[in-house]
């Protein structure tokens, strides 16, 4: 998450437009399809990774992405669908529109980020639209430090999945939305931005290639590939020749090993990796998951804290959590929680984690507010007014904080009435 956050904050830099809020969602889907709705969502799918070669090829699809905001075609589309009288067009966007006009939390209530991608879905973006994505987004991508080969590399990747997804007669997803003639990818190559092309290209990023690694791993599990098949590839590579392509496969053999079970020579690989390159906050914080998951707990928060505060912040104080739950200590784990919902109250995992970590101290209060604020921002709004409704009937309940739930309880059933008037269930 931290990666890809990154990522999007180098390319916002040198977005002309000024997003007051911009929040991303990693989709579990293995296709490939990327999407950015008003309200400053942004989603991601996981098959993103597994089709990108680079670091480059990623940042074209969310330079892309971040242009159709900037350059406000969501708004336009839904200014031509009115002219046209186009009711779906219309009742789709302006519901995008009115989430966005509200608070981030409306947006996300209204229109969760699962209902966006489904939205998404049922746009089209017009040829001419996608013309001046591709010219914003380029022009984007350059300026960040990132070369016109990595769009057209990825413009390549999709035509030849199309013609994979042709045969098996399942349109790709991201071509559903993003129609690519030939003539858009022709026009993408004889396009000339002078001088800014010549900006010397971002190194290979290790990041990239760790993340890609385990995207592949946690879709390969389906299948069962093994720690076999990463030795094989580590014999094929040349560690001089392919570092980064190296190390990453070292690196999956060790993911491969702790799912097998076979934590002991998962640590010894993470070890090596570490000693390797000390700065790798993923060989850091896999290296911690998979003391957790060897039930190594008063080891594992040892060494998170010897790990300087700047690392992973967001990462570590989550797999603190899940040490010092394992070690039994859950009051100091919710504390923690408490402490990271100051700067990730958009996060569901964080809600999730909050009621788990409630549930084993008893705290039946803070467990039911916890899952339904984790409602809330998965789109279910009924499940987090039930969820309100358990913990105003509790006993231990305190005045104040019945108070607090109540207008919290308000707030939902608002929020669940705009989401009907806009024709979501």
């Amino acid at each position: 998450m931290e990666y890809l956050d990154e990522l999007i904050q180098k390319l916002l830099v040198n977005n002309p437009h000024h997003f007051k809020t911009l929040s991303f969602i990693l989709v579990d889907n293995p296709e490939i399809n990327a999407f950015a709705v008003p309200g400053g969502i942004m989603g991601i799918n996981l098959g993103v990774f597994l089709s990108a070669q680079s670091e480059g090829q990623l940042a074209s699809i969310i330079a892309h992405e971040l242009a159709h905001l900037s350059e406000r075609h969501h708004a336009r589309m839904l200014s031509q669908s009115k002219q046209q009288k186009l009711p779906v067009y219309t009742g789709l966007l302006l519901g995008m529109a009115l989430a966005a006009a509200g608070s981030a939390e409306g947006a996300q209530a209204v229109i969760a980020s699962t209902q966006a991608a489904a939205i998404h879905s049922k746009l089209r973006f017009s040829r001419t639209f996608e013309q001046e994505a591709d010219s914003a987004g380029l022009r984007n991508l350059i300026a960040s430090g990132y070369q016109k080969s990595d769009m057209v590399a990825m413009f390549d990747v999709l035509n030849t999945q199309a013609g994979h997804h042709s045969i098996n007669n399942k349109p790709l997803e991201y071509l559903l939305t993003h129609p690519l003639p030939d003539s858009r990818i022709n026009r993408l190559k004889q396009l000339n931005l002078g001088a800014q092309e010549n900006s010397k290209a971002r190194p290979s990023n290790r990041s990239f290639q760790l993340l890609k690694t385990l995207t592949e791993l946690h879709y390969q599990r389906q299948t069962r590939v093994n720690s076999l098949s990463y030795r094989n590839r580590l014999r094929a590579l040349n560690p001089r020749t392919s570092p980064l392509k190296h190390q990453a496969a070292q690196f999956g053999l060790a993911a491969a090993l702790v799912e097998e079970g076979n934590t002991t020579q998962a640590l010894s690989t993470l070890r090596t990796l570490i000693a390797q390159q000390p700065g790798e906050s993923i060989y850091q914080a896999y290296y911690i998951r998979t003391l957790i998951k060897a039930r190594q707990y008063t080891t594992a928060l040892a060494y998170i804290a010897r790990q300087p505060q700047h690392s992973s912040r967001y990462a570590m104080s989550l797999l603190t959590v899940q040490a010092l739950n394992g070690d039994q200590q859950h009051a100091a784990a919710q504390q923690r929680l408490f402490s990271l919902l100051k700067h990730h109250s958009d996060q569901p995992l964080v809600w999730h984690m909050l009621a788990e970590t409630s549930g084993k101290m008893n705290d039946r209060v803070q467990l039911h507010e916890s899952r339904a604020e984790y409602y809330v921002l998965m789109g279910r709004l009924k499940a987090a007014q039930q969820q309100l409704d358990y913990a105003l009937k509790l006993n231990t309940l305190v005045p104040g904080r019945k108070s607090a739930l109540l207008n919290r309880l308000s707030t939902i059933k608002a929020l669940i009435k705009e989401r009907q008037k806009l024709g979501f269930n």
